[in-house]
């Protein structure tokens, strides 16, 4: 048993150490690999000439391009500028709560204890249930534990075994396990 146990911490021990070692290689790794992030911007493109026309130049400057943003006269955008597809996000008014009466503090305490003692009641209820289908199952496994010999002839002493089961298990709190009753022939 000892002996098991040793081997075991010995196994568990080596395996830290191998997480260990295989962590500092990973970091060893990571380090050198990172870089400076601009050193992996990339920029793709072709030549090209740009000939400007006078005419669309003062076009593209003038103020006739500009239209305001949101609604605000002062604040002027390009119309082609993306912004002006962004939507409208009005400011959050804060709605303050109004002061509730006595009463009705009251009725909302009042209200509250009566949600939580149905919920109680209501898990309560499910408990019991489950608590009557757990004793049935224990009788019917207790009486299929006993030999059907006996079962025949005392029917008396079978009543007495299976409340000495379910008052066992209830004086215990525990569900029995079925692997501790021994069937005896």
């Amino acid at each position: 048993m000892w002996h098991e146990a040793r081997k075991q911490e010995r196994k568990i021990r080596g395996m830290m150490v191998d997480y260990r070692r295989r962590a500092e290689r990973r970091r060893d790794f990571y380090e050198k690999i990172k870089a400076d992030p601009t050193q992996f911007l990339q920029l793709h493109g072709r030549q090209c000439k740009i000939h400007l026309d006078p005419a669309v130049a003062s076009a593209a400057d003038s103020t006739a391009a500009m239209m305001p943003w949101q609604g605000e006269m002062d604040n002027l955008i390009d119309r082609f500028d993306v912004r002006a597809h962004l939507d409208y996000i009005p400011p959050i008014k804060k709605v303050e709560d109004e002061e509730l009466t006595y009463e009705e503090r009251q009725t909302n305490y009042e209200s509250n204890c009566i949600w939580k003692s149905s919920s109680a009641i209501q898990s309560q209820n499910r408990k019991r249930r489950s608590r009557a289908v757990w004793l049935s199952v224990l009788i019917t496994k207790t009486r299929q534990l006993i030999p059907r010999k006996v079962q025949l002839e005392t029917p008396r002493k079978i009543q007495m075994i299976i409340r000495i089961a379910i008052s066992m298990s209830i004086c215990t709190l525990t569900y029995p396990r079925w692997t501790s009753f021994k069937r005896t022939k």
